[in-house]
């Protein structure tokens, strides 16, 4: 698991890189902790994995979390890039 993290609304890539080498299957997922995702994928996995996340408000404490159901995944990087994000007059309260 990796964050917390704290998003402005706006639109992100989160991509994660991965430590070993070898073909990996499993998921990553962009969440809360209270279990909302922001985005998923799942399947045979790249390195690094990109996932688009969409935030019409602002999220706090936002983590990336891989699993599988065989090896574990073990993350070696995560790297959040602003796509668009709202500018601050333009954000809720």
């Amino acid at each position: 698991m990796a964050g917390p993290y704290n998003f402005p609304p706006g639109t992100f890539e989160v991509r994660v890189w991965f430590a070993d080498t070898g073909s990996r299957e499993g998921e990553v997922i962009v969440m809360t902790p209270g279990g909302s995702v922001f985005g998923r994928v799942a399947g045979a996995l790249a390195s690094p994995t990109t996932i688009r996340v969409d935030l019409p408000v602002p999220a706090r404490r936002v983590l990336v979390r891989t699993a599988s159901a065989g090896a574990p995944l073990r993350p070696s990087r995560v790297e959040v890039v602003p796509l668009a994000v709202v500018p601050p007059p333009a954000r809720p309260d």
